[in-house]
């Protein structure tokens, strides 16, 4: 049984059912920095964008942000920023 407590958007607190074996987390990520050009497809991230997002994906990882799986679109900033973040954040598959 999963000891912890589910938080609702109203403040409340409480234990998952007893057939819950697991939950599933989901992550949001939004791409790093990106340069201003076109096409917006093919859009890279800048030396600025990746520097903050090693940050970000920092205090994730301090936070046990542990992914299983890492989703993106196919646009060159998401790549890229799927990339880093595969290689800094531990896997939970």
């Amino acid at each position: 049984m999963c000891s912890e407590r589910i938080a609702y958007s109203d403040g409340r607190k409480s234990l998952p059912p007893a057939d819950v074996k697991w939950l599933v987390q989901i992550y949001l990520l939004r791409h790093g920095i990106a340069e201003n050009s076109t096409p917006d497809s093919d859009r890279a991230l800048t030396a600025e964008g990746r520097e903050k997002l090693r940050r970000v994906l920092a205090r994730g990882r301090d936070a046990d942000v542990a992914p299983s799986l890492i989703l993106s679109s196919p646009y060159r900033r998401a790549i890229e920023t799927a990339e880093i973040a595969g290689v800094l954040l531990p896997s939970n598959a």
